[in-house]
């Protein structure tokens, strides 16, 4: 039997980004590159970053797009089925129900309709129906508010709120087709905390 050997690959180490920044959002595109939005510098109580960033996995490159209408921190990001970058809420001085999109194709952003429930440090995760749900939160509590946005009428509607309010969660949708939200903070500290979002029942398991 002829033998089979495996290439040795050594990969470059990823490009850093153009500017240092922490409680950002990240969404991957439609053209296959990452793209990295808002958060807040490390210096001064107001630093809160309107930066947008490109990063090319196959080019390991960064590079930096027409800055966000909205600076904020404790934002969220999803990727529609437009394969346009909605970003949603976050902070900047108060909470916000800020929600603008921005078209890699045009390198231009557009503002959307408000979020029902202005907060931060939310999550967001485009279900298998192209729209995008967007998950608890902060607003002088912890939240379980479930909202969800519609890319084509750019409109919301509410849904069944979360069995655990929460902030500094995360949520991606499975293969299932199901949205999972993992994790997060409130008043029990930590959470190990897995609950799982049928979009098609508007229900929770």
């Amino acid at each position: 039997m002829k033998e089979v050997r495996f290439l040795d690959i050594h990969y470059a180490e990823p490009t850093p980004m153009n500017v240092a920044r922490y409680g950002l959002a990240a969404t991957t595109g439609k053209d296959g590159r990452i793209y990295i939005v808002g958060g807040k510098y490390s210096y001064g109580y107001y630093s809160y970053s309107n930066v947008i960033e490109s990063y090319d996995p196959l080019t390991n490159s960064m590079s930096l797009k027409t800055p966000m209408p909205t600076a904020r921190y404790g934002l969220a990001a999803a990727t529609g089925p437009d394969g346009k970058i909605y970003v949603f809420g976050g902070w900047n001085k108060d909470y916000l129900d800020t929600v603008e999109c921005y078209d890699p194709v045009t390198n231009t952003w557009t503002t959307k309709t408000r979020m029902p429930t202005a907060r931060e440090l939310l999550a967001a995760a485009t279900g298998p129906d192209g729209k995008i749900y967007v998950f608890g939160g902060w607003n002088k509590d912890y939240l379980d508010t479930v909202e969800c946005y519609d890319p084509v009428t750019n409109t919301w509607t509410t849904k069944t709120r979360m069995p655990t309010a929460r902030e500094l969660l995360a949520a991606a949708t499975g293969p299932d087709g199901k949205i999972y939200v993992f994790g997060g903070r409130n008043d029990e500290g930590g959470l190990k905390t897995n609950e799982c979002y049928d979009p098609v029942t508007d229900t929770w398991y």
